[in-house]
């Protein structure tokens, strides 16, 4: 796998240009790339939606190191104090087999971080 530009990224903000793009930017070296293009078409309450869906793909990559970050710390204070902590009664993870399917309410926020980590992953 290549490796991703650096964050953070950025929009182009410059308005009353010709063009229909909208530039996502990293500053790579000291200089200005363009990494990727949000392509505008049609009426202008599509390009607001492109401009929105532009502005969440910056605000998501600048923020998924950090995210990361934080699910695998939360991952590691559960498995450092493992043994002291009873398993979610209510997870369906730690209580596989041994509750009623009726009382799982879904995963506990270690069962999530995983899979949540192993989705952003794409594994």
């Amino acid at each position: 796998m290549s490796a991703r530009t650096p964050t953070p990224w950025f929009l182009d903000r410059r308005d009353g240009r010709d063009s229909n793009a909208i530039e996502i930017l990293a500053i790579l070296d000291g200089e200005c790339f363009c990494i990727a293009q949000v392509i505008t078409e049609g009426s202008s309450e599509l390009a607001a939606d492109d401009r929105a869906n532009a502005e969440f793909i910056v605000r998501a990559c600048n923020a998924y190191d950090d995210a990361l970050g934080v699910l695998r710390k939360v991952m590691k204070e559960h498995e450092d104090d493992a043994e002291n902590l009873p398993g979610d009664p209510g997870c369906i993870e730690c209580t596989a087999g041994t509750v009623p399917n009726s009382h799982n309410t879904g995963l506990c926020a270690y069962h999530g971080a995983r899979d949540l980590i192993r989705r952003v992953e794409g594994k």
